[in-house]
């Protein structure tokens, strides 16, 4: 009787390697290693901050930080289960594919709102990263799919891309977390960010809600 399901999900997994924008999807999900750069540029290139009152400025810039934050914290969490031989399914990836760039987003949405951001180039920002960090994860999972094969293709049926999930008897592996290891991948990247953020703060005259 488990001959047949055997055979479906070998075929299934076979199909989903069938792909013919594997090189696209490769570009997209190294680019996207550093915070996802080109997204980044669209912050550079922003229009003017939207007139709030005081209370709003103030609510933005609160929300925006703890989007932010958390953000960063999913980062470096993620950061610190990574391994170059394999994948894990500790920690973050307990709940989500893509902890990562779930992550980015959340820093994405953070910048928007402490730079108070117009509303309509808010939204149009959420459309491209979302799209993007999606390549980039396709692209990611794949390059998985083809290393690890049928154990990470099993992963992927129960784990949601974006939508956090819990995954039953999840301590399948023997990483085990770093912070060491955290700092050393993803600490250059954090203060850059938030060096680029000052700069954009500075630029928006975000800095008059303070």
């Amino acid at each position: 009787m488990d001959v047949p399901t055997t055979v479906t999900q070998d075929q299934a997994l076979e199909k989903t390697l069938r792909f013919p924008w594997d090189k696209f999807l490769g570009t997209v999900h190294r680019t996207s290693r550093q915070f996802g750069w080109p997204i980044l540029l669209f912050f550079f290139f922003a229009p003017e901050s939207a007139t709030h009152t005081l209370p709003v400025r103030s609510l933005m810039l609160v929300l925006g930080s703890v989007c932010l934050g958390f953000g960063l914290y999913l980062r470096m969490w993620a950061r610190g289960y990574e391994k170059s031989d394999g994948f894990v399914f500790e920690g973050p990836y307990r709940h989500v594919r893509n902890p990562v760039q779930l992550g980015a987003l959340l820093c994405y949405l953070g910048f928007a709102l402490i730079l108070q951001l117009p509303l309509w180039y808010t939204a149009l920002m959420g459309v491209v990263a979302f799209f993007y960090m999606s390549f980039s994860a396709i692209g990611f999972e794949r390059e998985l799919l083809k290393k690890v094969g049928p154990l990470y293709f099993k992963y992927q049926q129960r784990t949601k891309r974006w939508i956090p999930s819990s995954i039953p008897g999840a301590n399948m592996s023997a990483h085990s977390f770093s912070i060491k290891r955290a700092f050393v991948v993803e600490g250059s990247s954090i203060i850059w960010l938030l060096l680029f953020l000052f700069v954009l703060m500075i630029k928006q005259n975000a800095f008059t809600v303070l």
